[in-house]
């Protein structure tokens, strides 16, 4: 909580830290902020790094011949994206040992009040492996037994194609481009019709 530029120098001040690295977001507001912050950074010597690390490609990279953003998706996709450079392979495991670890006194992760009050979850958990491993999984299934009926399994209801990967890639369990890379033009094909 708080402002985020004031938490940052904190830390970098009690760590010695050189270099700073995170990944885009695309809101307008976000841009502002996170544009505010790399370069107070900058002013101050530290590196910032930015990266792409939740779309298959970047707003500015994919616009018509003119130059100007597509406004319609089945254009932006078949001239668009299927016209641009394949997205990138998925990084490796980032090794994690030489990562600090800040002591500094900080919030409980229940002083940020993020359970509901109204107590929806607790249905979901049992018919819901959340997280990355459960979202490999449930992607690796489908491609394997669900994706070629897709279509008619959604109409049906079928819960295997209703659980779709899509739930793990919107609540960011499952980076989209790994679940390209794990089966890769089946699930282009299906990724990108949702």
């Amino acid at each position: 909580q708080g402002d985020p530029l004031q938490h940052l120098l904190e830390v970098i001040d009690r760590n010695n830290i050189t270099s700073v690295y995170w990944n885009r977001c695309y809101e307008p507001w976000r841009i502002k902020r996170d544009t505010e912050i790399k370069s107070a950074l900058e002013s101050k010597g530290i590196s910032v790094f930015t990266y792409n690390g939740s779309l298959l490609w970047e707003p500015w990279t994919i616009k018509k011949d003119d130059g100007t953003p597509y406004k319609v998706f089945t254009p932006f996709y078949r001239k668009g994206c299927l016209n641009s450079e394949e997205p990138r392979r998925p990084l490796p495991r980032v090794n994690t040992s030489n990562f600090i670890v800040d002591n500094a006194p900080s919030l409980n992760l229940e002083d940020l009040s993020l359970i509901p009050a109204f107590r929806w979850d607790i249905q979901m958990e049992s018919h819901w492996n959340i997280g990355e491993i459960g979202a490999y999984d449930r992607l690796t299934k489908f491609i394997e037994s669900g994706i070629k009926h897709y279509k008619e399994g959604i109409f049906l209801q079928n819960p295997l194609y209703l659980e779709s990967p899509l739930t793990y890639i919107l609540v960011s369990c499952l980076p989209i481009r790994h679940g390209i890379w794990l089966k890769k033009k089946a699930a282009i094909r299906i990724l990108i019709t949702f």
